[in-house]
């Protein structure tokens, strides 16, 4: 928790960039995850390190900033086992959502 925005923007800032690289052994990411955070929060390194597909695509896809650039995430995604799984869970959770706010609006007329 910190009380500064910026501190706390550019941390979240640098954990993706540390998430996102490409060419980082999972390994070396947990490593500098728990320089830059803290040895004290090696749970919660531990945790994103299991959901790093998802916290990256998702916040990414999140971002995007346009349709050119949400599209191209969107063929990445597809074109990963993980990714195709995250946009599964990701329309499913939409279908949800909408039948949701269906039931709402008919219980509503």
């Amino acid at each position: 928790h910190f009380e500064d925005a910026f501190t706390a923007q550019k941390l979240a800032d640098e954990v993706l960039a540390i998430l996102s690289s490409p060419d980082t052994a999972d390994r070396e990411r947990e490593n500098k995850l728990l320089l830059l955070l803290d040895f004290e929060k090696f749970d919660f390194v531990k945790l994103v390190m299991r959901n790093r597909p998802l916290i990256v695509f998702c916040t990414h896809l999140a971002h995007a900033t346009g349709p050119a650039d949400r599209d191209a995430l969107l063929h990445e995604m597809r074109a990963d086992p993980v990714g195709r799984d995250i946009l599964a869970k990701l329309s499913a959770d939409d279908a949800d959502l909408k039948a949701d706010a269906d039931a709402d609006a008919d219980a509503d007329a």
